[in-house]
């Protein structure tokens, strides 16, 4: 399965679309990026960042996965004590300084 791919603003749509043109050749089909079940002992998904071209980094892991409450859940840092402080906090440093709203509506 792929580790990277893009995702690309749709206009027409408003919305974003995965495309992953060197592994699956898939175009809008994000759950199809997910490793199969068989795959968990050497590849799981348990993070999905996407970085913008100003660096800024979202966690969109659940636009990509099947069962995010059952399986992956329990895969992240947030299954532990504190642990969704912690990844609050290592994303922290990527979070955009302003809100994009207020640019496109200004």
């Amino acid at each position: 399965m792929p580790v990277y791919w893009v995702e690309v603003w749709e206009e027409a749509r408003q919305e974003w679309v995965s495309v992953d043109p060197l592994v699956t050749g898939e175009v809008g089909h994000p759950l199809k990026l997910e490793p199969a079940i068989a795959d968990a002992m050497e590849n799981e998904m348990a993070y999905v960042v996407a970085f913008e071209a100003e660096g800024q980094a979202k966690d969109v892991t659940r636009r990509y996965v099947k069962s995010y409450n059952g399986r992956t859940r329990t895969l992240r840092v947030e299954a532990v004590p504190d642990g969704d402080k912690w990844w609050r906090k290592a994303l922290r440093r990527f979070r955009r300084g302003y809100p994009l709203v207020s640019l496109l509506s200004g």
